[in-house]
C-alpha cells in the first residue's frame, strides 16, 4: 500500500521519495540478487513511508487509518522477515557470489 492511499489522508501528506523507490523489477531472476533486493525495497519503502506519515499526521488520522497502515506495515516487515531467514536458511552459493562481488570481500556461505 502507498502512503498516500490511506483514505482521508491529505495529498500533501505523502512523504518526499528520498531515494527509496524500488528500482523496476528485473527481466529475470537470473540475477539473484536484484531479484531479493528489489523485494526487500518495495517492503522497506512501504515501511519507511508509512512510518512517516503515522509520525507527521497522527493527530489528523483516525483510529481506522492508523490501523490500516500498521497492519500494512506489519505484513510488509513480517515479509522482510521471512525474506531474510529464507537466505540464511538456504544459504544459495549464487547468492553469497554475487554479493562478494559487490562488496569485493570474501563472504563464506552458512555451514
Amino acid at each position: 500500500m502507498a502512503a498516500g492511499s490511506v483514505s482521508g489522508v491529505p495529498a500533501d501528506a505523502t512523504p518526499p521519495a528520498g531515494g527509496l523507490e524500488p528500482p523496476a523489477a528485473p527481466a529475470g531472476d537470473d540475477d539473484l540478487l536484484l531479484v531479493v533486493a528489489h523485494s526487500l525495497l518495495s517492503s522497506v519503502a512501504v515501511l519507511v513511508s508509512g512510518t512517516e506519515l503515522l509520525r507527521a499526521h497522527w493527530a489528523e488520522l483516525g483510529d481506522d487509518q492508523r490501523t490500516e497502515l500498521l497492519t500494512s506495515m506489519h505484513t510488509q516487515s513480517t515479509h522482510v522477515a521471512g525474506v531474510l531467514e529464507n537466505l540464511l536458511r538456504v544459504g544459495d552459493p549464487r547468492l553469497v557470489e554475487a554479493l562478494d562481488e559487490r562488496a569485493g570481500a570474501a563472504i563464506e556461505p552458512p555451514g
